[in-house]
């Protein structure tokens, strides 16, 4: 496929995931950002076939600047895209399917110590108190040791 063909397939490419697809906003404004960061690279390279050594060498040259996460979502992206112009007879092989994604970092979750978790709980209580305190004795209302609140008279 050559390049000017890429541009024309990622504008009908950008329609088909707001109207048949349904993507959200936040969506489509990510996908139209990372298929167009592509397509600009894609135009600044020599080669003149798009294949899956061209989305290499694109990976390896946003690689650097990206976190990890970034650079998967623009994997993806480009996945995407191809999969959509092997769907719509654009491209006979979809070459995308080669490219691994990079594996994203997993944090751990953090953990609270005993000490944390009571101090939590103390404090859950004192409001819990406080607010029924607040609630249950507020103006109007009989307190428990019978005494007549401001609106009982």
């Amino acid at each position: 496929m050559d390049k000017q063909t890429v541009k024309a397939v990622a504008k009908e490419f950008y329609k088909y995931l707001d109207n048949e697809k349904g993507a959200a906003h936040n969506t489509l404004r990510a996908y139209r950002s990372d298929i167009e960061d592509f397509v600009r690279f894609i135009e600044k390279s020599p080669a003149d076939l798009i294949d899956h050594n061209t989305i290499r060498a694109y990976i390896v040259d946003v690689y650097k600047d990206l976190k990890k996460s970034s650079l998967a979502r623009k994997v993806s992206a480009i996945k995407v895209f191809f999969k959509f112009m092997k769907k719509k007879g654009y491209i006979d092989e979809n070459t995308s399917l080669i490219i691994r994604s990079p594996r994203i970092e997993k944090h751990l979750p953090k953990f609270y110590t005993i000490d944390e978790m009571f101090g939590y709980i103390r404090a859950y209580v004192f409001i819990r108190h406080a607010c029924c305190r607040g609630s249950c004795h507020g103006p109007g209302r009989p307190s428990p040791r019978g005494h007549v609140g401001k609106g009982d008279g």
